[in-house]
């Protein structure tokens, strides 16, 4: 298999979110691999979390167990003929889900531990049987200052260079790969560098109820896509938090669709014609809370507007509250949107 294009895939979420202990209650095999191929996938997202291959005890270094079960998957890959990249979901002392408390930034240790796990992945994947593979360096990382995730990303970088000088690399953008943050991105000036973001816009949108966003919860607003929003005033001076009025009264009044879109797309765009350097998609996705009708319009735009602009993706995600298929895998009406390989037969 050649070099990988990147061009339309999905995540293989929480698959590997823990430790190989946990992987009997995740249920993905060969079979969804094979049916990402005929959907017309080019590639797999695979989420891998420390946890998952790193031992937790000094002097750390990889773990054989669930190394082993990353090596089937890419298996499974291979012989669907899917590229896969193996993208870092956490790293010790960095989880997008406590920004407050990550150390990494701050810590020699983990940071030690961070490179560690590039130098020994990128030295057990190093033969050409794996040349349908991508690293993605960390997910959606939270650095307060993004001096210090440029820091990290290049630590990463240059343990990969090491071993690896063609490896295709991902580096995504600080404070979860939004967008506005790719002025802040370091252009490492090498030719096998993707750079990376994340697309859930509008947020107001894509995450309304969702359990784990504590304003959109409290807000409980059914929004539709594309529409033009009211007023938000007076619901977001009921939110305890400045932050969370903030963030609310972003799309007080405004109006949600493809122009939009375009418009926040603008730094990302801006980063590829000043470096020249190309630009991908790792994450985009609407929670199921989320009218069915207007998911399917916000994914209509969101497939139209990387193809406009040229960018590769891989949607969130496969299975689940965002998925394409639901946990019975049957097909979500947006399926075809995405992928438009022919359904499979009903049982």
């Amino acid at each position: 298999m050649s070099k990988p294009m990147l061009q339309r895939g999905t995540n293989f979420s929480h698959w590997m979110a823990d430790s190989p202990a946990t992987l009997a209650q995740r249920g993905l095999c060969y079979d969804d691999f094979a049916r990402m191929a005929r959907y017309g996938a080019d590639h797999i997202r695979l989420n891998i979390s420390h946890h998952m291959i790193e031992c937790d005890r000094p002097p750390y270094g990889l773990r054989s167990d669930g190394l082993a079960v990353v090596d089937r998957a890419i298996e499974w890959a291979r012989r669907a003929g899917l590229a896969v990249i193996l993208d870092l979901h956490n790293a010790a002392g960095m989880s997008f889900m406590t920004p407050e408390a990550n150390a990494i930034w701050v810590d020699p240790v983990q940071q030690a531990r961070f490179a560690g796990i590039w130098r020994g992945l990128a030295q057990r994947y190093a033969a050409p049987a794996y040349d349908h593979l991508a690293f993605e360096l960390l997910n959606e990382p939270t650095a307060t200052d993004p001096a210090d995730w440029n820091h990290i990303a290049r630590l990463g970088l240059e343990a990969v260079r090491a071993v690896d000088s063609e490896r295709i690399v991902l580096i995504g953008s600080n404070s979860w790969n939004v967008p506005c943050t790719f002025p802040d991105l370091e252009d490492f000036r090498d030719p096998h560098v993707r750079y990376v973001f994340h697309w859930y816009e509008p947020f107001i949108f894509t995450h309304q109820r969702a359990p784990w966003v504590d304003h959109l919860m409290r807000l409980n607003m059914v929004v539709e896509y594309p529409t033009d929003m009211p007023d938000l005033s007076d619901l977001a001076a009921t939110l305890p938090r400045a932050d969370w009025r903030e963030q609310t009264m972003l799309f007080s009044e405004a109006k949600l669709g493809f122009p939009r879109m375009e418009e926040w797309l603008k730094p990302v765009l801006e980063f590829r014609e000043r470096t020249g350097a190309p630009v991908f998609c790792s994450e985009f996705g609407a929670y199921e809370a989320a009218p069915m009708p207007s998911r399917v319009n916000w994914y209509r735009d969101a497939v139209a507007l990387f193809r406009t602009h040229d960018i590769g993706w891989s949607n969130w995600d496969y299975i689940g509250d965002f998925g394409i298929v639901g946990w019975d895998r049957a097909d979500k009406p947006f399926r075809e949107i995405l992928f438009p390989g022919p359904a499979e037969p009903s049982s």
